[in-house]
């Protein structure tokens, strides 16, 4: 089994939270929040809103498994498929 990540140009929010990496930049309560509501956004349509009878549940999330594109929108990342 291969799994396939799209590149995010900003990293995890791990990297900006807790200024891991040497490209992290400072997060505006703003940025914060639009990353908060993506996730929660992901995350209920992970839940409920997949359109088949199977839900997913993530059962690890966490700073340093949402991924950040360029445009500051979050992914969520690391499923844990086995």
């Amino acid at each position: 089994m291969i799994i396939v990540y799209e590149y995010m140009a900003n990293g995890t929010s791990a990297d900006h939270i807790y200024k891991k990496s040497g490209n992290s930049c400072f997060l505006s309560w703003e940025q914060r929040l639009k990353i908060c509501i993506g996730v929660g956004r992901g995350l209920e349509y992970l839940h409920t809103g997949t359109g088949i009878n199977e839900i997913v549940i993530h059962r690890d999330v966490k700073s340093s498994n949402i991924l950040l594109d360029e445009n500051w929108e979050p992914r969520i990342s690391d499923f844990g498929f086995v």
